[in-house]
């Protein structure tokens, strides 16, 4: 039975979507304040593992966490962040006002680095909706996509059915003349190779029936055939 106290998760100091309402305004992960990146980009799986990284360091390892509460977030921040004083500037306070900590400093107090990683969780759990909102996106123009190529198919139907139909009926009696025209030729082919046989059998049937001394039935007449 685990009997751990769960303690207020300190990644959710800030929502993303409170900082980035539109999840594309998310700066890509991990932040470069040049713009730059260099080699492969992150995978998301990079971005949860660092994430999970910063809560094992923020919490203590198998933590058990959970939302915190409106006063536990401003005693988090009193302790982890200082207001930047008039004048004041740096590279870690330019680097926290772009990642949604405006205004504030880390305080002297933070020996352990914790401000930097939560404005880091907040960072990545940002970039993580961003991706999710891409996915989504493109999801959505696919579906999109297919659905205009299926429209296309029926729509390439639908527009030419009724003047295709219309020309068919209007062929329909050229088509059956042809069609006769057709059977004809074939029925000609046939009873040309019905006559051949007949005359060629009956040749040779009369002389075996002349050895015989028999008779065999003489042929009616036949057209002629030009070959």
């Amino acid at each position: 039975m685990n009997d751990k106290k769960p303690l207020p998760d300190l990644t959710l100091l800030r929502d993303p979507a409170d900082i980035w309402p539109e999840p594309s305004d998310c700066p890509d992960w991990p932040y470069s304040t040049g713009g730059s990146r260099q080699g492969l980009p992150p995978t998301k799986e990079d971005a949860e593992a660092v994430l999970a990284n910063h809560i094992a360091a923020l919490h203590g390892k198998d933590a058990i966490l959970r939302k915190p509460t409106k006063a536990e977030i401003e005693a988090a921040m009193s302790r982890y962040f200082s207001p930047v004083n008039p004048g004041e500037g740096s590279g870690k306070i330019a680097r926290f006002a772009a990642l949604g900590y405006p205004g504030l400093n880390r305080a002297l107090s933070d020996t352990g680095g914790f401000a930097s990683r939560i404005v880091e969780s907040t960072h990545i759990r940002g970039w993580l909706r961003k991706l999710d909102a891409m996915a989504q996106l493109s999801e959505t123009l696919q579906a999109d996509r297919d659905e205009r190529q299926l429209k296309a198919r029926v729509n390439r139907h639908t527009s030419i059915r009724a003047g295709h139909l219309a020309e068919l009926d209007d062929l329909a009696e050229a088509e059956e003349r042809h069609l006769q025209a057709q059977a004809d030729k074939l029925a000609h082919a046939r009873c040309v190779e019905l006559r051949r046989t007949m005359r060629f059998t009956y040749a040779d049937a009369e002389a075996a029936a002349r050895e015989l001394g028999v008779d065999v039935p003489a042929l009616p007449e036949l057209r002629h055939d030009h070959y």
